[in-house]
């Protein structure tokens, strides 16, 4: 959102109606969350629960640098989670829990249908795994070719 004089980031939009216990739908950009989340898509963000995020939840949070991200909870410890977006191999590990704004609660899709936040789960761990299967397997097919 920007006036020309103010520019908010998703996360600094959504963060006042989180703490006030409020929910919020919104859309975002990118394709780090096909194919559960795509840009047709819009996230109703309600607030975290008291007890925190659980693996399989979505959440929007703040990077350090400021950008705004909606991704999976993959890992939870005791100060911090380990996310990563549906579409990717990558985990970004150590995310601080404070980082965290909102979670989504539900997806709207545009054929009207909605689904949990928390949809997918297995079958996201499930194409994880095999991309990273993938990825050594071409490492190993590489060794063995060049020798």
């Amino acid at each position: 959102m920007t006036d020309g004089k103010y520019e908010l980031s998703l996360a600094e939009f959504v963060r006042p109606f989180a703490a006030n216990g409020q929910e919020i739908s919104v859309s975002g950009r990118g394709t780090s969350m096909l194919p559960t989340i795509n840009e047709d898509c819009s996230l109703v963000m309600a607030p975290l629960p008291p007890d925190g995020a659980r693996a399989g939840d979505v959440l929007l949070y703040a990077r350090a640098n400021g950008q705004s991200v909606i991704h999976r909870v993959w890992r939870v410890s005791a100060r911090a989670y380990d996310m990563m977006g549906d579409n990717q191999v990558v985990i970004e590990r150590n995310v601080p829990k404070t980082a965290a704004v909102a979670r989504v609660k539900t997806i709207l899709y545009p054929d009207g249908t909605q689904a949990p936040g928390r949809k997918g789960i297995c079958a996201v761990r499930l194409r994880h795994a095999r991309r990273c299967l993938r990825r050594l397997a071409g490492r190993i097919y590489r060794k063995i070719v060049r020798k």
